[in-house]
């Protein structure tokens, strides 16, 4: 019997007022008299009014779409997307759709034809000839608009191969969440002639329960392969099934008739729906990426102009806060745009704390790439073969969304050496974050001589400190010797606006009696080397250097001076003042020790009522087993994060206000590192303070030989080199300069004015 209009108008009244919340429960295949609603009408349902729908499911047919109607919302919706996560095993149709070479592109002319031969033979019960083909192109036109995404999945695992069978599907509104779970794949067969059941949940995104969260986070696993043992399949991995299209398919238990009505009624609905429903634009460029969000600095879009000059390789030496993970992400968009295609990226970080910042920043600033870390809180066991399977996935296919490899030196670095000279990876790009650590001798040791093709090193100090090879290394890898590309300086990016302002406190104590006599013995002792020649230093004077050093940054007058300092600050402007305060403390060569002379600058903080947490190097410890450190610090939970051997490198802090420095390091990559950390910009934050303890000499040069003199003289040499550093950039340069000046001409070391003022400037 031929299906009349009037009859589609009544049905089509009946179904205006039903909504996706209606349902919620356990639907069949077929119709019954408890529920006449089926997994079809569920399904359809879904489709018309989610935002955006995600699929998982075993077996997957193209044909799905336009038995429920299901295609019509996504082919006139342009933001409406749809993603099917689907066993490996399909039609060679629809594996040649995924991964066969471009083809021409479908217009929008021959989608039309296509909907009207399609609805045509729904109505007048004819299965035309060209269905199969029209199927293909509405689907071709789908993934070329980027509104349907269909990703196989393969399941490995150490006992072996298996199948992606899992039968889930996810509607997502802007305030609510459907989900159904059950037998039926995403096929003409299971829709229509099978016995299947699902089980519907329809839940408000402000309570949603567990099992939907793991639901929308196992999507969100597979979609960034981060789900272990699941893999996005390649070509090769794909089992043909032939594509069939059953003669009487639409018929189910039910008239052609209803059937009818039925795909009718969702299209009109559909149409009704739409013309109330504004269509919100994307932000994110032709790469997916928040390149349009963006507004650059001078220097950023400096340094991307200079990058491109230099066939995309160079350094960066940008201060902390000056933008350095945004611009070495603008400059990925800048590759991808000269290659008009996009590359694999690899992130190379000296820290596992490094690992996860980039991670998030890498996921924020391009969402639509695959980001898996090696390392870190969001590191897998299996991220190498995950690696060689994105990577040759993107060689093979050349798609708009690049696999991003997240990582510490070492484990990159042989991950490049594992894949040698292959294109995959030699056409690819690496940036080095805090790239003077990419000079360790291990490191040029085991670094293959084989280049990746786009290489960016950043980093606010490149030079390392008292290595020659690994600055000539560091250098040389990233064409930047002697020059680096670009220079950002903290004096510079405060006046940019890019880090606030600040106020540098030097604090002046003096060593002890007994620890004067020990300095002065063996300043004595490494006097005596004379001066040292180009070459490796002799391992002696090696020992006496480190223990004249150590014995400043452990003298016990430092924390009788802390102490004060904090109860006058505390005294005079209230505990609030030293809470946000990071507190770098002394540092030495014997770890035991070390974390002796750190407890007893815990208990100090602790007895004024602060809450502190301890942060050394390399530690993963969790505060009340809940949160890192840095996190602690971050939310508040804590007043004052201590750090040792730590905390120079990238780690971002931005709502620290007060920074004091307890270890009087000479290395100025480590002061500038972490002054950097104080600077980081933050709502509300107006400015910070520096505040630095300083060994000055025991006594006054009355009446001394030449080597006391020479002794105490490189006491102050050592400590005003630093202290110069702060003091030049910070905006109270002239007070702590007179104070300065007062203390040289006291001990009659005014030459070191000359040395280093004048010098510079």
């Amino acid at each position: 019997m031929a299906t009349n209009r009037t009859g589609v108008a009544h049905t089509l009244t009946q179904i205006m007022a039903q909504r996706i919340s209606d349902f919620h429960g356990t639907y069949r295949t077929e119709p019954s008299a408890r529920n006449p609603d089926t997994i079809a009408d569920y399904l359809a349902q879904g489709f018309l009014e989610a935002e955006y729908v995600d699929v998982m499911v075993g077996y997957f047919e193209l044909s799905f779409f336009h038995a429920l109607s299901a295609i019509s919302p996504l082919l006139y919706n342009s933001s409406k997307k749809v993603r099917i996560f689907c066993g490996h095993q399909m039609s060679g149709e629809m594996r040649d759709l995924i991964y066969g070479e471009d083809s021409e592109l479908v217009v929008k002319e021959q989608v039309e034809e296509a909907v009207q031969r399609i609805w045509e033979g729904h109505l007048n019960g004819v299965r035309s000839n060209s269905e199969k083909a029209d199927i293909l192109l509405l689907s071709q036109y789908l993934v070329d608009q980027g509104r349907m995404e269909i990703l196989p999945i393969v399941v490995r695992s150490e006992n072996g191969g298996g199948i992606f069978h899992q039968k889930e599907y996810l509607f997502h509104g802007s305030d609510w969440k459907s989900r159904g779970l059950g037998s039926a794949n995403m096929t003409l067969s299971g829709m229509t002639h099978n016995r299947e059941s699902m089980v519907v949940s329809y839940e408000r995104v402000d309570c949603l329960s567990n099992d939907m969260l793991d639901s929308i986070d196992l999507v969100e696993n597979l979609a960034n392969e981060s789900e272990e043992g699941h893999y996005f399949a390649l070509s090769s991995d794909i089992v043909v099934r032939p594509m069939r299209l059953r003669a009487g398919s639409l018929t189910n238990s039910g008239s052609f008739d209803e059937i009818a009505d039925r795909t009718l009624k969702r299209l009109l609905r559909y149409s009704a729906l739409s013309t109330r429903s504004a269509t919100t634009g994307r932000a994110f460029d032709d790469y997916g990426t928040r390149f349009s969000e963006i507004t650059l600095w001078d220097h950023q879009a400096t340094a991307i102009e200079k990058l491109k000059s230099n066939n995309y390789v160079g350094l960066f030496e940008l201060c902390t806060g000056a933008g350095k993970t945004l611009t070495s992400m603008m400059s990925v968009v800048s590759i991808w745009n000269a290659r008009e295609e996009v590359c694999p990226v690899m992130v190379s970080v000296p820290s596992l704390a490094l690992c996860d910042q980039w991670y998030e920043e890498a996921c924020w600033f391009f969402p639509s790439a695959k980001v898996f870390a090696s390392n870190g809180s969001y590191g897998k066991r299996h991220w190498r073969d995950l690696a060689e399977v994105r990577f040759s996935r993107e060689h093979e296919l050349s798609r708009n969304s690049a696999p991003i490899l997240i990582g510490r030196h070492q484990t990159l670095v042989d991950f490049i050496n594992h894949l040698g000279g292959s294109e995959e990876v030699s056409d690819a790009l690496i940036i080095v974050d805090e790239c003077h650590t990419f000079g360790e001798p291990g490191l040029i040791r085991s670094l293959s001589k084989n280049k990746v093709r786009y290489r960016i090193g950043l980093s606010a100090t490149p030079d390392r400190y008292m290595d020659s090879e690994g600055t000539t290394f560091v250098r040389r890898y990233f064409d930047a010797d002697p020059e680096s590309l670009l220079r950002v300086g903290i004096k510079d990016a405060i006046d940019a606006g890019s880090l606030v302002p600040y106020d540098y406190e030097p604090r002046f104590f003096r060593l002890g009696e007994e620890d004067q006599g020990e300095y002065m013995e063996l300043s004595d002792r490494i006097r005596r080397f004379g001066i040292v020649e180009d070459g490796e230093m002799p391992d002696e004077l090696q020992m006496l250097l480190l223990r004249r050093v150590r014995l400043v940054l452990k003298a016990p007058e430092k924390l009788t001076h802390f102490r004060n300092w904090l109860a006058g600050e505390i005294s005079l402007s209230g505990l609030n003042s030293v809470k946000q305060m990071l507190v770098f403390a002394p540092e030495g060569f014997e770890s035991d020790s070390d974390i002796r002379i750190l407890d007893k600058y815990v208990e100090v903080i602790r007895s004024f009522g602060l809450t502190v947490q301890k942060f050394i190097g390399g530690s993963v410890s969790r505060v009340n087993n809940l949160m890192s450190p840095t996190d602690a610090f971050r939310d508040g939970s804590v007043d004052v994060l201590i750090a040792m051997k730590c905390l120079d490198e990238g780690v971002d802090l931005p709502d620290a206000r007060l920074g004091v420095f307890l270890s009087s390091t000479g290395n100025p990559r480590q002061y500038i590192q972490r002054r950097g950390r104080i600077l980081r910009k933050a709502d509300g934050k107006q400015s910070a303070k520096v505040v630095d303890f300083i060994c000055t000499p025991a006594v006054r040069y009355n009446n001394i030989n030449d080597a006391v003199r020479h002794a105490e003289s490189s006491i102050l040499e050592r400590e005003f080199r630093r202290s110069l550093q702060f003091m030049q950039d910070s905006r109270n340069f002239a007070e702590t300069f007179s104070g300065w000046r007062s203390l040289l001409q006291d001990f009659d070391c005014e030459e070191l004015i000359a040395k280093y003022i004048e010098t510079n400037g």
